[in-house]
């Protein structure tokens, strides 16, 4: 697993994702890192699966709740590691058939790009 870089810290995406993973509307959570251009440095970023309970909600419910998230989980973590480049949601992350995330699949990759709201 490679850590992500923020401004010399080290940050391991396994942290903020068990973090992720101990809210109630998070079924399942990835975390990576996107360059920042502005700031020469590498941002944490996360991809979480919401629970049933939003299948059906709004754009704007299910914003809400990422939003929320994001600030949750930015209340439990240490400045160096707050969820800086966002928490988006993904119906499906990328998985081995062994259950290992595969985080060069995820939409964050893309330099120069915001990742698209699934």
């Amino acid at each position: 697993m490679r850590l992500i870089k923020y401004k010399g810290f080290q940050v391991p995406p396994s942290e903020l994702e068990d973090l992720l993973l101990q809210h109630p509307s998070v079924a399942d959570a990835a975390v990576t890192s996107i360059y920042s251009d502005e700031q020469a440095t590498e941002l944490p970023i996360a991809y979480v699966t919401l629970t049933a309970q939003y299948s059906s909600a709004s754009q704007a419910q299910k914003q809400k709740a990422l939003d929320e998230i994001r600030a949750w989980s930015d209340s439990q973590v240490a400045g160096y590691k707050k969820i800086r480049g966002g928490v988006w949601e993904l119906q499906n992350l990328p998985k081995t058939p062994s259950g290992k995330i595969l985080r060069k699949d995820l939409p964050c990759r893309r330099q120069e790009e915001k990742p698209a709201r699934l």
